[in-house]
C-alpha cells in the first residue's frame, strides 16, 4: 500500500492531515491530533483494503488456472493420461567414427555446414576410389535427436511458446508425453481442470 492510498484511506477515516508541505512530503501523519474513534476507523479501513486487495489478487490467480484448465478440457490429448505437452527441436551431432556405422550415416562436413545429397555422394564415390578425404572435407557421422526444450500443461501453451521464441529453435515439434506416477504434475493437472469445472457450473 503506497502513501497514496494510506492519505486516500485517512480522509475517508476523516483524520486531519497535515498542510504544511515538508510533513507532506516527508510522510508525517498527525496521528496525535486524531481522536481514538478516528484510529479505530483508519485500522479498520486498513485491514478492509488489505483483505479486498488479497481477494483481488486470489480471483487474478484462480482465474490463471480456470483459463489453463478449460484449454486442458478442451484439448486433444493425444490418447495420453494427462499428457504433459513439450517442445522438442532436432539437434544434430557430428564427430562419430564411420567405421562405427552404416553406408547410410555417413556424413561429409566443412566449415561452412553439411554437403547436401548430390555433393555427399560425390564426395563418398571419390572417397571409395582413394580412401583420403577431399581437401576441406571431413568424413563422420551426424546424429539426430530430439531435444527437450520447455514443457506445459496445454498444447495451446506449446504453441505460444513457439510463437515467442519458435525463431531460435531447429525443426521444433510439440510432443505429447505421459505424466504417469508424475504425482505434483497430475495434481495441479486436476486442480486446474476443477477450477474449469466449477467456473463452467457458475455461468
Amino acid at each position: 500500500m503506497d502513501r497514496k492510498e494510506v492519505m486516500q484511506i485517512a480522509r475517508e477515516a476523516e483524520i486531519p492531515l497535515p498542510t504544511d508541505w515538508v510533513m507532506a512530503l516527508s510522510g508525517i501523519y498527525p496521528f496525535a491530533m486524531a481522536t481514538m474513534e478516528q484510529i479505530e476507523r483508519f485500522a479498520s479501513l486498513v485491514a478492509e483494503r488489505a483483505r479486498e486487495e488479497e481477494r483481488e489478487k486470489v480471483a487474478e490467480e484462480t482465474e490463471i488456472l480456470r483459463e489453463i484448465g478449460e484449454n486442458i478440457l478442451v484439448q486433444n490429448n493425444r490418447c495420453t493420461d494427462r499428457p504433459m505437452f513439450i517442445v522438442q527441436q532436432k539437434v544434430r551431432t557430428c564427430g562419430f567414427d564411420p567405421d562405427y556405422a552404416d553406408d547410410d550415416g555417413i556424413t561429409w562436413v566443412n566449415t561452412d555446414g553439411v554437403a547436401d545429397d548430390e555433393e555427399a555422394a560425390e564426395l563418398e564415390a571419390a572417397y571409395q576410389e582413394t580412401l583420403k578425404e577431399p581437401d576441406g572435407w571431413t568424413r563422420t557421422v551426424c546424429i539426430e535427436r530430439w531435444e527437450f526444450v520447455t514443457a506445459c500443461f496445454t498444447e495451446q501453451g506449446c504453441k505460444d511458446y513457439l510463437a515467442a521464441d519458435g525463431h531460435n529453435l531447429r525443426e521444433p515439434r510439440i510432443y505429447a508425453d505421459g505424466s504417469y506416477r508424475n504425482h505434483e504434475f497430475r495434481k495441479l493437472h486436476a486442480l486446474m481442470t476443477e477450477c474449469a469445472i466449477r467456473a463452467r457450473g457458475t455461468k
